[in-house]
């Protein structure tokens, strides 16, 4: 067994060390990535010859990251690079370089994911190259690189976290949580252990957590727990006995912070990956059961904050809401009210959307409204200019943006009307129907708003663009052709001398005029295909109808007969 000891950082890097991290640096900003390479292996040399170990690891891996980028930037390239290190490598750091070497399978994974979809478990593999490997046994070799370094538990857990300042950036988290570099590398693998990919790699008689093992059991029962199973390289599993680790570990320390830590983390775990029946249930009866036993810590407030999601997503938000008040109470500066905030929050916010039919009749017609938590929708019809649908910023003619709200609301309203509705008393989305007033001829943007002076702070607005015309148009493709049908949308009879046009739109010039014409006695108006996308546009006595479409037509290719194969 490899026994090993990282060095602890030195209270100061010497002056030729600093240097050169600074000409790194320098070459790096001005896109000399081999000048910084020459000077990552001078740092290199150096720290291992003063036993400054995490500047050798981060010039090291630093000076594998610029050779890969001068090579194509291929994660591929740093793998194969940093196994061959790591063999002569010191093996101080032999630990920390493996840690670093499975993050970038990692890494290599999630860019190279959809390269496993289909591929068997036999299928091209080499084994001396991982690229051809399967899933499974891709994620087995991650698996046992975290293994391996774990292994050497006791060592771990005699050299703090502070072992690698210098090296890990600081976070928002008590150093209590991760104390030593064990309980660090042991979390390092239960985040690769608990990613959702895992599913991918399972094979047929993969391990499962049932709803009512252990695993939901208390912290007692789960660190006792000895699951059955032949499938011990899966994921799963390790994830279990790792857990079991850290928190015995902890027990054994006295450590209650990491314990409880733990046992969330835990728990939030087996809710996903756990299969049976009433899964919620069992999932909030264990957060209630952690929250009551702990009242005093602040974690309590994180169970509870967990048990009102779940209420949230199972859309029993009266519950949701007296579980995330309970936890918000019960601690109010901890993490766990954060979480109760914001349920609390997104179950209060006040919502509103339109749906209307994008074409009316002047007579007017109705409008599909969805709301949460309002009693009243006030709403204004504002007239829209055609030159709007011009505009060269916007790759569509109804493209509308936040920003251009602002504008639209100081225009003086056509109409303007309050509706009443019934949000019911359990915080869920409701619908109703409105009618809208009888309309001139014309383009318009109906919106909706929460507040009556339709104010674009703390408020909730959505604007939607209707046409209010009596003309109809349908698009169709004929060989090489395309066909502008308009038609009357009351009687139904096509519309003759109907002008049509259509608009393209290019980056950098915004929309064009690329085709006119007008419509025959049997409402059609026939253009060449042509390339590009935007809209046709018809205008007729005050009427208009547009519509989104691309200008391509498929058109076979004639081939004469001695061509023919």
């Amino acid at each position: 067994m490899l026994i090993f000891a990282l060095l602890f950082a030195l209270p100061a890097q010497s002056q030729t060390r600093a240097e050169l991290w600074r000409k790194v640096d320098e070459a790096k900003s001005k896109g000399l990535p081999q000048t910084a390479i020459e000077h990552l292996a001078k740092i290199y040399e150096l720290a291992q010859k003063e036993d400054h170990m995490i500047d050798a690891v981060k010039s090291l891996c630093d000076r594998i990251v610029q050779e890969g980028t001068v090579q194509g930037n291929k994660p591929e390239e740093r793998i194969t690079r940093l196994e061959t290190e790591i063999v002569t490598a010191d093996a101080k750091v032999k630990p920390l370089l493996n840690i670093i070497l499975a993050k970038w399978y990692w890494h290599y994974y999630n860019r190279n994911s959809y390269r496993f979809i289909n591929r068997s478990r036999t299928e091209g593999l080499n084994e001396k190259d991982f690229t051809t490997w399967d899933l499974p046994k891709l994620f087995a070799h991650i698996g046992n690189l975290y293994e391996n370094v774990l292994k050497e538990e006791t060592t771990l857990k005699s050299l703090p976290i502070k072992t690698l300042a210098g090296f890990l950036e600081g976070g928002n988290q008590p150093e209590s949580l991760r104390p030593t570099l064990f309980d660090f590398f042991a979390h390092e693998a239960l985040t690769f252990y608990m990613a959702d990919a895992q599913s991918a790699a399972r094979p047929t008689t993969a391990f499962e957590i049932t709803v009512d093992s252990p695993a939901f059991g208390d912290v007692e029962a789960f660190m006792k727990w000895q699951p059955d199973t032949l499938d011990t390289d899966s994921c799963n599993y390790r994830a279990v006995k790792l857990l079991q680790r850290l928190l015995k570990s902890a027990q054994a320390s006295d450590n209650l912070d990491a314990l409880l830590d733990n046992d969330l983390i835990r728990l939030a775990w087996v809710r996903r990956v756990v299969v049976g029946d009433n899964i919620s249930d069992k999932y909030i009866n264990r957060l209630e059961a952690f929250a009551k036993s702990h009242s005093a810590h602040a974690y309590s407030a994180t169970a509870l904050g967990y048990a009102a999601q779940e209420y949230q997503s199972m859309s029993e938000f009266v519950k949701a809401l007296e579980v995330a008040e309970r936890g918000r109470s019960a601690h109010p500066n901890s993490y766990g009210a954060s979480i109760c905030n914001n349920v609390i929050a997104t179950i209060k916010s006040r919502d509103v959307s339109i749906e209307t039919e994008r074409i009316m009749l002047p007579e007017g017609g109705q409008a599909t409204i969805s709301f949460k938590n309002i009693s009243k929708v006030h709403f204004r019809l504002i007239p829209r200019n055609p030159d709007e649908l011009y505009k060269k910023q916007n790759y569509s003619p109804d493209s509308i943006q936040w920003d251009d709200y602002a504008a639209v609301f100081k225009r003086k309203p056509l109409e303007q009307w309050s509706v009443a509705v019934d949000p019911g008393k359990e915080y869920k989305p409701c619908e109703a129907l409105v009618d809208l007033p009888k309309m001139q001829p014309g383009l318009y943007y109906l919106a909706a708003s929460v507040d009556e002076d339709f104010n674009q702070s703390q408020n909730a607005l959505q604007i939607t663009q209707i046409i209010v015309t009596k003309l109809g148009m349908v698009i169709r493709k004929r060989e090489g052709k395309q066909e502008v049908f308009i038609v009357n949308n009351v009687s139904g009879e096509p519309m003759e001398g109907v002008k049509v046009q259509a608009y393209s739109h290019e980056y950098d010039k915004g929309w064009r005029q690329i085709l006119s014409g007008s419509t025959n006695k049997d409402g059609i108006a026939t253009f060449d295909s042509q390339r590009g996308n935007g809209f046709y546009i018809a205008e007729h006595k005050g009427h208009i109808v547009y519509r989104t479409s691309d200008f391509y037509a498929y058109q076979s290719n004639d081939y004469s007969a001695d061509t023919r194969v």
